[in-house]
């Protein structure tokens, strides 16, 4: 992972960060509150903001990727910038791998997916009543338990991240979670 001489966030980074996370949690409490009540009148909703996550993503994982990570804070031992390298390297892959899975369970179930009214993968709508139907039910249903582990497995990589910056915040005192929140690279 490359690292960036300096030790701050910029404006853009702080703020798509800031962004995917509302966005994040607000979809993953729609979908728990979906599939938890069997109430799915939210669906389009969840599944466009999802197409909308993964187009935020792929700009902050480019963005990630030309410009590096901020230095660290402080000096850590070795097992420690390990962990933080694997955690923001999961936290890019998994937040990606989310959204394409939704999208394939959506799709293979033959729901399609859109936004905004174009078809991102076309409904599958068959014989006179125009009846939805799955492009394949093994796939579906593939899709469904990969859209259902990675999304938890996600939300264990944020609870990690989130314990991490509280750590460095509250244990190590210092401005890795104060940068994230206001850019300052100072102690306040």
């Amino acid at each position: 992972m490359k690292s960036t001489s300096s030790h701050t966030y910029t404006t853009f980074s702080r703020s798509l960060h800031w962004l995917i996370a509302l966005v994040f949690l607000c979809i993953w409490a729609a979908g728990y509150y979906m599939v938890s009540n069997q109430d799915y009148a939210i669906y389009s909703l969840h599944k466009q903001a999802g197409v909308v996550l993964l187009m935020l993503m792929v700009i902050r994982a480019a963005y990630r990727l030309k410009q590096g990570w901020p230095a660290p804070a402080n000096q850590y031992k070795q097992w420690q910038q390990r962990l933080a390298k694997l955690t923001h390297w999961a936290l890019l892959v998994l937040v990606l791998l989310v959204p394409l899975s939704g999208i394939a369970y959506s799709g293979l179930s033959g729901h399609g997916v859109y936004l905004f009214g174009l078809d991102i993968v076309p409904t599958n709508l068959v014989g006179p009543e125009q009846q939805v139907q799955a492009y394949s039910p093994i796939w579906e249903a593939r899709a469904q338990t990969s859209h259902w582990l990675i999304t938890y497995a996600f939300m264990g990589i944020v609870y990690v991240h989130i314990a991490g910056a509280l750590k460095h915040h509250f244990m190590d005192r210092d401005t890795t979670l104060t940068r994230m929140i206001n850019g300052s690279a100072r102690a306040e």
